[in-house]
């Protein structure tokens, strides 16, 4: 397949030394497949510096992870890694006539200590196939880390189209739509007034003008629903009604 090429190439290039760099190596080892954004290497030998590019203006913890998991893979197949960096868009950078690719990154070195050790490593994955092995997905109540840092590839599958009146179809934090499940507050019509959810919830003024304003449109929405469809009686239409 693709990824079986991808790796077989990847192997091709490291072995010929007139190669200074690899786009998206890509590796295999114990379960996991990683594809390095750039593999340099050192001179003539087979000797590499792990290179992980992002859009960010500096090094965010999660990044850490990512180049852990890499650097874990390539020294399981075999690969001497010198050294770990992370190219990140320069945030001093100015354009001044022509674009200097040289200035808009900068490559920072990672130390290993800031990177997570083998047995750490080991210890997620191990979590990781526990995980994936069972019949079904593991029964995780949704939160802020759906789309932190990045949008959850299934998002759509724990975030399915709800009910109108289900409180989590509400525009305001999910530690706070997290709150009302838990004490059993599942409909938007069962929610107490803004003056409780400040007292009582400790909703933001922010936060309640949003539920009443929520509260406001599906209501209009509702009253307006209801004069269409009576008209539609009036008229004796058949046929299907479909809501907005």
């Amino acid at each position: 397949n693709h990824l079986a090429e991808a790796v077989r190439a990847t192997r091709e290039l490291m072995n010929n030394p007139e190669i200074p760099a690899i786009f998206e190596a890509t590796f295999s080892h114990d379960g996991v497949l990683v594809q390095v954004d750039v593999l340099r290497r050192i001179g003539k030998k087979l000797e590499f510096q792990l290179i992980e590019v992002k859009s960010s203006t500096d090094v965010k913890p999660y990044h850490l992870e990512d180049l852990s998991v890499q650097r874990h893979v390539l020294r399981g197949v075999g690969i001497c890694v010198t050294s770990s960096h992370l190219m990140h868009v320069n945030p001093d950078y100015v354009l001044s006539g022509d674009l200097d690719l040289s200035q808009l990154f900068r490559i920072e070195e990672i130390p290993s200590d800031r990177l997570l050790c083998r047995s750490t490593i080991s210890e997620v994955l191990n979590e990781q196939y526990a995980m994936l092995s069972r019949p079904k997905p593991p029964c995780i109540e949704p939160g802020t880390f759906c789309t932190h840092p990045y949008r959850c590839e299934f998002f759509d599958h724990c975030h399915p189209a709800s009910n109108p009146d289900d409180v989590r179809s509400l525009p305001i934090p999910s530690d706070k739509i997290r709150m009302l499940l838990h004490y059993g507050v599942t409909s938007i019509s069962e929610l107490p007034t803004a003056t409780d959810l400040k007292l009582y919830w400790h909703f933001t003024n922010r936060e309640c003008s949003r539920v009443d304003g929520f509260r406001h449109a599906r209501s209009c929405g509702a009253m307006a629903q209801s004069t269409v469809e009576a008209r539609i009686g009036c008229h004796n239409v058949s046929g299907l009604f479909h809501g907005f």
